[in-house]
């Protein structure tokens, strides 16, 4: 652990942070090329290549479990519920952070928040003989650390996209583990498969997925039986799609993305730019494959709103305001420090249309009403 540094040092807490969520530096900004460079001086950030140009490095933090344990116990020093969002919302205020998917972002920070939490409230009861490094965590104990109490009760309940009569989701995950305890990327479109994820449970990570992966956005193994071998045949997945839309519109995971399993499949849809705070349970009658096999029949979907301590129970009360500045991001006009007739000049110099006259004032009579 003393390799990442001095846990009071804001750049380790950075190195440990990024360790487990995985954080993307903007190399076109001095400034996060200056951040990268610390980090890769001394803090255990890897140089993965360098372009002939030379103007930058292709920098990370590769999936080391031992790395990302002793990025835990860092953490855990410095109340993470408070200061990993903090963190998070200084790294994009500075500029350092690339401006990627946010809702990506979140939705990792969110998965690892809870895996600690159900760790240490003791509700991984069965955890690995010998050894908390890499322990896994009961799936339903994982949710329950994830949401609010209200909304986890919703979810218990929750049945098949495509059998209303299934079992409930606390029936089919009963004996459902997650073991991760860091994200690694996914390189390509070809990852999201039943035989990558038996290796993310050998490695105890979670994967964020290729940019534009079709149906998802990262997907985590789960593995069934405690008491089973870690195999394909044992293996099933949790798979999340996060939005930061505000108009929220239906979307279905499609399963089938990860191959054929008999086990019951869970699918997440985080809604963070929603304003309303509910989980709402997916359900449509879908048609079979050729086969006869109905992929739907065993998946579960929910639908989770807002990014919120009324939604979320890793997110403090008084940090509702940095999640809300997490997934609504810094606009032009929100660098902009005066208003009036300088904002106007400002506007007129086009950096975005917005719907204020303003901006149309061009047209004359022809500004919409």
């Amino acid at each position: 652990m003393n390799k990442l540094g001095d846990p009071q040092d804001i750049n380790t807490q950075y190195a440990a942070l990024s360790v487990r969520v995985n954080l993307d530096f903007d190399t076109e900004r001095q400034l996060g090329r200056e951040q990268e460079e610390k980090l890769v001086e001394s803090h255990l950030r890897v140089v993965f290549a360098i372009p002939k140009h030379r103007e930058f490095m292709r920098t990370g933090t590769p999936s080391e479990p031992l790395l990302a344990e002793a990025a835990r116990r860092l953490l855990q020093k410095l109340q993470p519920l408070e200061r990993v969002p903090t963190l998070l919302v200084d790294a994009f205020s500075s500029g350092f952070l690339a401006r990627g998917d946010r809702g990506e972002l979140v939705m990792r920070t969110l998965y690892i928040l809870a895996r600690d939490v159900a760790m240490e409230r003791g509700l991984a009861d069965k955890p690995l003989i010998g050894s908390q490094i890499c322990a896994p965590v009961r799936v339903l104990d994982w949710l329950r650390a994830l949401l609010t109490e209200p909304l986890y009760n919703v979810a218990l309940n929750a049945r098949p996209v495509g059998d209303e009569n299934g079992l409930t989701l606390a029936e089919a995950f009963e004996d459902s583990w997650l073991n991760f305890s860091h994200f690694a990327n996914a390189g390509d479109f070809s990852v999201p498969s039943i035989d990558y994820l038996v290796g993310c449970n050998v490695r105890g990570m979670g994967l964020q997925c290729a940019p534009n992966q079709r149906s998802i956005d990262g997907m985590n193994g789960l593995h069934v039986g405690i008491d089973k071998p870690i195999c394909k045949e044992n293996t099933s997945g949790l798979l999340t799609q996060a939005k930061a839309r505000v108009i929220v519109e239906e979307h279905i995971i499609d399963p089938t993305i990860i191959g054929e399993t008999k086990h019951a499949v869970m699918g997440i849809v985080m809604e963070f730019g929603s304003d309303k705070s509910q989980v709402d349970v997916t359900s449509f009658s879908p048609p079979m494959t050729i086969s006869g096999w109905n992929p739907y029949a065993k998946f579960y979907q929910l639908v989770v709103h807002g990014v919120t301590s009324e939604t979320y129970g890793v997110i403090p009360s008084a940090m509702d305001d940095k999640y809300k500045t997490l997934i609504a991001g810094n606009k032009i006009m929100d660098d902009f420090p005066r208003e009036g007739d300088y904002r106007d000049a400002m506007l007129r110099q086009k950096p975005a249309f917005l719907c204020e006259p303003v901006c149309w004032d061009w047209m004359r009579n022809n500004y919409p009403n």
